[in-house]
């Protein structure tokens, strides 16, 4: 009986430990430290990783927000004149681009540094812009979204891809980064990655 017993016991040991929790995610940019242009590391893209986190594990993982981060050689800027941005084109909302911005007389008065521009989704009042406040963490600009009130189209399963990040100088008043002119005039640094990416 007791040899019946183990030899049950150890399949489902086995069983369980072949089920590991929600594996933390690769960057899907990298760039190398050094190459922007002044070589200032506070503008110097290294990575950039679009993520999920959520609740579970393993097959019962279930994702919850939307993580998006961009980290440099060192803390980013505080003052005016500077856009950090870090973007993918996707499946289901086309390009989307989120967006830092220190240092505007109107993040001065909201304290909202940045936005998102979710493409061809829109959210609940019929625009695909949202403003917001990114985090920054030491040499880390991220961006967070609880994908239940994620905008419309942008769902578990969207496939991103054409991922890019970008620091570049723009206006102190009214943004006008180098995404908004479709070219990479100006470009302070660059970072590009290859690849997909299933939001899940």
């Amino acid at each position: 009986m007791l040899r019946r017993i183990a030899l049950i016991v150890v399949p489902c040991t086995l069983v369980a430990l072949a089920l590991p929790g929600h594996a933390a995610q690769a960057p899907q940019i990298s760039d190398a430290k050094g190459d922007a242009i002044g070589a200032q590391a506070s503008m110097d893209v290294v990575s950039g990783t679009f993520a999920t986190t959520g609740t579970g594990s393993g097959r019962r993982y279930r994702p919850t927000k939307l993580v998006v981060t961009l980290e440099l050689a060192a803390p980013p800027s505080a003052g005016p004149g500077l856009t950090y941005e870090i973007g993918a084109t996707t499946s289901t909302c086309g390009d989307v681009v989120f967006t830092y911005e220190p240092g505007t007389p109107y993040g001065a008065l909201t304290g909202l540094h940045g936005w998102a521009d979710w493409g061809d989704c829109v959210l609940g009042d019929d625009s695909a812009v949202e403003l917001l406040a990114p985090k920054v963490a030491g040499s880390t600009i991220s961006w967070s979204f609880g994908l239940k009130a994620a905008p419309k189209g942008l769902k578990v399963g969207s496939v991103f891809s054409e991922f890019v990040a970008r620091v570049d100088p723009s206006n102190p008043v009214v943004p006008f980064p180098s995404s908004a002119t479709r070219t990479d005039l100006g470009l302070v640094d660059k970072g590009t990655g290859t690849g997909t990416w299933k939001m899940g």
